[in-house]
């Protein structure tokens, strides 16, 4: 009954008005082929017999192996029409105002960290690249053991960055769960005083708060593993390329030296 009850959004009027009305207009267009069609195809395969004989079987055989993947084609086309229509009401519908305090809150504030780290783009690979000529100038192959390290490391940082991507995206979902609960809350307060529903929102409330929470400690974790590895690894690349200089100096002339320990340690 609240089904039937409840009116449609701006979305799906945008969408009934713009998409649907052509898709019924298609339909009626093409609905004579359920009966046209197979008349045609049985009046051709008879005229066929006649001609060709029992060659007709070869061309039967080929249609009828192309009727399911044409009947696959369709149904999936059906559904991927319905995934759009889906899509394009989200897109149409207002934002709540639980996505609105977090985008003054939050996505503000995100945006601002993109444009204070975006010249790290083309700064961290220039800075490697000189890093690496001057290092090869110092110590030679021993290069390569730093370099091994490096490369080592970046599939970890990689991955550490894509997970916590995808739980800030989560968090911003819970969180917009629960200060649109919140608003909720405070906008009936009257009516939940009333009926003595407190308890009962104030258990919905905390349970989303704990998930809010959850998502919170993974992503904290995270970012203290990635900023251990971003602290340790300028020490394991100079231990392992010290550790190289040190096994290959005599073949390849390098001295280990305080000339060339101190300068590569700089870089």
């Amino acid at each position: 009954k609240d089904q039937r009850l409840k009116l449609p959004t701006s979305g799906e009027i945008v969408n009934l008005q713009a998409v649907d009305a052509e898709r019924i207009k298609q339909v009626l267009q093409h609905l004579h082929w359920l009966w046209a069609a197979p008349l045609m195809i049985i009046i051709c395969l008879i005229f066929l017999w006649r001609l060709v004989g029992i060659a007709t079987l070869g061309g039967l055989a080929v249609m009828i192996f192309i009727l399911p993947l044409n009947v696959l084609i369709a149904r999936t086309q059906a559904g991927l029409q319905k995934q759009i229509l889906k899509q394009k009401d989200q897109r149409l519908k207002l934002p709540t105002s639980g996505e609105i305090v977090n985008l003054q809150a939050v996505d503000a504030e995100r945006i601002k960290q993109v444009l204070q780290h975006l010249h790290w783009l083309w700064a961290a690979p220039l800075m490697i690249i000189i890093c690496l000529i001057f290092l090869w100038r110092l110590v030679g192959i021993a290069t390569l053991g730093g370099l091994a390290v490096m490369i080592f490391i970046l599939p970890l940082n990689v991955l550490i960055a894509r997970t916590q991507a995808g739980l800030q995206k989560q968090i911003l979902k819970q969180k917009d769960q629960r200060l649109k609960l919140t608003t909720e809350i405070l906008n009936g307060i009257r009516v939940i005083k009333f009926f003595a529903w407190e308890p009962s929102f104030q258990e919905k409330l905390c349970q989303t708060r704990d998930a809010e929470l959850a998502t919170l400690r993974k992503i904290q974790f995270l970012r203290a593993v990635s900023q251990t590895l971003l602290t340790s690894s300028p020490v394991f690349v100079a231990v392992i390329t010290f550790t190289v200089l040190a096994l290959t100096s005599e073949r390849t002339g390098v001295a280990f030296t305080a000339q060339t320990v101190f300068p590569a340690l700089a870089l």
